[in-house]
């Protein structure tokens, strides 16, 4: 791991799949603190243990519906409390 994203914090959507999931990696192998979220828990449940399996650090959400308010303004706020060191809650879990 690389400790070029360190103390940085990347807001990555989808990451239950495809280039969101691949997203989320590159950016945790980079150092950065990855906030993440996606409609299917399981897989982006997934996602997050394949972060920390190689040492990176990923918050989630889900499911975290974005065509909705309510999710766009829950994200943001997990990412603003992922910026000070606090733990996320969301719509779904954790």
């Amino acid at each position: 791991m690389s400790n070029r994203l360190s103390g940085k914090v990347c807001i990555i959507t989808g990451t239950g799949g495809g280039m969101g999931r691949e997203a989320a990696l590159t950016y945790a192998r980079e150092g950065a603190l990855v906030v993440g979220c996606g409609l299917f828990v399981e897989e982006a449940e997934a996602t997050v243990a394949a972060i920390r399996a190689i040492g990176g650090t990923m918050v989630s959400m889900q499911p975290c519906d974005l065509t909705k308010s309510a999710g766009c303004q829950a994200l943001g706020a997990c990412s603003a409390r992922s910026c000070s060191g606090e733990e996320c809650g969301s719509p779904g879990r954790r």
